[in-house]
């Protein structure tokens, strides 16, 4: 998968595209580079309107390329190096979570325990 960066590109965009490759995962930007020790984003979420030329003034536009093998350390440094602060997420049932813990394991394998998780099927009764 290539992601073309530009600085008139939405985010809505380019989580578009990552999500296309990748349906059981998602991207969330931030407003700074600032993570705490746990390698959880210090800054604010930003919303899918944002441009990228606001969110980074020194962004470095370009071609970003990312493949099922690619770990989610390995995105997070590739937006990083083009001074974008992005964190992966993976689904569950009901929500989203970071994917920081498990950042060494592959988009593919991550993508594949999304799907797991969020087809679950679960007894509501019991959970009610």
């Amino acid at each position: 998968m290539k992601i073309l960066l530009t600085k008139d590109m939405l985010v809505r965009e380019v989580k578009t595209a990552f999500r296309s490759g990748f349906p059981y995962l998602k991207l969330e930007f931030f407003a700074g580079p600032e993570t705490s020790r746990h390698g959880e984003p210090n800054s604010e979420k930003l919303p899918d309107h944002f441009r990228l030329g606001n969110l980074a003034r020194e962004l470095r536009e370009g071609l970003i390329e990312l493949n099922e093998q690619d770990t989610v350390a390995e995105v997070e440094a590739a937006f990083s190096r083009r001074s974008l602060t992005v964190q992966v997420c993976r689904k569950t049932l009901f929500s989203w979570i970071s994917a920081h813990k498990t950042r060494d394991l592959s988009l593919q394998i991550q993508n594949k325990k999304g799907r797991v998780a969020s087809e679950a099927l679960y007894d509501y009764e019991v959970l009610l």
